[in-house]
């Protein structure tokens, strides 16, 4: 079951509509607005925890636990990085490590829980 507990958050400006990416994986444009992870493996700033539409404030956790969508199936301990759709995924070599997965998912889609180390060791 996922859980989250004490993270760090920051607020951005969603750069487009982020209705449906709540618990995903965002990153900043070029004007610090918050929007979709679309690379795999890319740096992330953090996760999403609301649902805001295009210019409303984005919260972000960015350190702590926190409830993330899962791109797969991911075990508890794997190391997980980003994939094109925003959901993480367990890391593979040069990927952008985002954090340690606390809680198992076994298919996309899932809640799983996150311990957030997003840093710019790659895996």
């Amino acid at each position: 079951m996922a859980f989250d507990m004490t993270t760090f958050n920051v607020t951005r400006v969603a750069g487009v509509d982020l209705s449906s990416a709540q618990y995903h994986c965002v990153k900043q444009n070029t004007s610090g607005a918050a929007v979709l992870c679309n690379t795999a493996g890319e740096s992330v700033f953090g996760i999403l925890l609301n649902d805001p539409l295009n210019n409303q404030s984005a919260a972000i956790a960015v350190t702590g636990v926190a409830k993330v969508v899962a791109g797969g199936a991911i075990a508890i301990g794997n190391l997980l990085s980003v994939n094109a759709q925003g959901r993480l995924i367990v890391a593979t070599a040069g990927k952008k490590i985002i954090g340690e997965a606390m809680s198992s998912a076994t298919d996309d889609g899932q809640m799983l829980s996150v311990l957030l180390r997003n840093g710019a060791a790659s895996a």
